[in-house]
């Protein structure tokens, strides 16, 4: 168990519980349980102490117990939970709600500011710091959080949860890898019920977006502001090959200026290409220029093909970083190929 921790658990609240760490921890991260992490937020509503919750949720944990077997898996949750409570204030305690869900109570923080720096502090903590070697090699992972604070966002634990969970639910459209303080006027609409759509969903939705219509152009430009929308991007672009043309959708009106294609073609030996944050590439990377020249941070690209018949590129892009999900990768590869269909069909 983090030391910190521990010495804090002596005082406040959870000393005078009287009960044992056996009762009160969590046997594996030996953080607290959920059971008294949720009274101790119940107990601050009705001493209307101010603070700010934030609810933690590891980025695709089960593609990390898959690959790595779920002993190192438990490790990386250890590790995190280490992070997290040598980096939060004094007045703050680490919970673990659920398989890889956690839940930071910060008494104190009552408004956005505050919140807002708290949060930024400490995802920089973890993105820094939350990995583990792997026979020689660094496996990273990261965190997406969701918070609200007691009591500008709401008076009781179900609302405040729910409020939470929208703004969780909003950093895993950006892409993971971030944090959302909650914000009414932003926040408020979000449907969560929508987290619950299967990948095949999505998949025939997005199908739908062709329908054979007179101007198959326009329905390939729909069908890119549609995935756009639905993995929560800042635009995309297809260059075709014949016309040596791109067509742009881009939600802040920036242009995709210079489509160099001839270093695409030598860069993908494979059919894609993803880069999560331009930054990390080496400097002498000429993908990095290409990126970081049209004004981008992060780029997923893939060949529009079908069979044999190589038809342009398509190009998926987001203005800060993003972690490309195998969800949104598998849809833009359906994409793609959906696009080159329509293509062959009209050729």
């Amino acid at each position: 168990m983090n030391m910190q921790q521990k010495t804090k658990l002596t005082t406040n609240y959870f000393g005078r519980l009287r009960i044992s760490s056996e009762v009160l921890l969590d046997q594996l991260t030996k953080t607290i349980n959920r059971k008294y992490i949720l009274s101790y937020v119940t107990n601050l509503i009705s001493r209307k102490e101010p603070f700010a919750m934030a609810i933690v949720d590891v980025d695709n944990f089960k593609a990390i117990n898959d690959k790595y077997g779920h002993l190192f898996g438990d490790k990386m949750l250890s590790k995190l939970c280490d992070i997290i409570c040598e980096n939060i204030p004094e007045k703050a305690f680490l919970g673990r709600y659920g398989g890889d869900e956690f839940i930071i109570v910060a008494e104190g923080i009552s408004n956005y500011d505050d919140e807002w720096s708290f949060l930024k502090k400490l995802i920089n903590e973890i993105r820094e710091e939350f990995y583990l070697e792997f026979k020689k090699d660094k496996i990273f992972s990261s965190v997406t959080m969701g918070s609200v604070c007691y009591p500008k966002d709401g008076n009781e634990y179900n609302d405040l949860f729910g409020k939470a969970d929208k703004a969780l639910y909003r950093g895993k459209i950006k892409g993971r890898n971030c944090f959302i303080a909650y914000v009414e006027e932003k926040h408020a609409s979000i449907d969560i019920s929508n987290s619950g759509v299967t990948l095949s969903k999505k998949m025939l939705m997005m199908r739908n977006q062709f329908k054979g219509e007179e101007d198959p152009f326009l329905e390939i430009y729909n069908s890119i502001i549609y995935l756009s929308n639905e993995i929560g991007i800042d635009g995309g672009a297809i260059y075709f090959n014949k016309t040596q043309n791109t067509m742009l959708y881009s939600k802040a009106n920036n242009k995709l200026l210079n489509i160099n294609v001839d270093l695409i073609r030598t860069m993908m030996m494979d059919d894609m290409i993803i880069v999560n944050e331009a930054a990390k590439l080496s400097s002498t990377d000429p993908f990095r220029y290409f990126i970081r020249e049209n004004g981008h941070r992060s780029m997923f690209v893939t060949k529009v093909k079908f069979m044999e018949q190589e038809y342009g590129y398509l190009f998926l892009y987001n203005d800060i970083y993003r972690v490309w999900q195998e969800e949104d990768i598998s849809l833009g590869i359906y994409l793609a190929t959906l696009i080159a269909l329509v293509l062959y069909y009209n050729d």
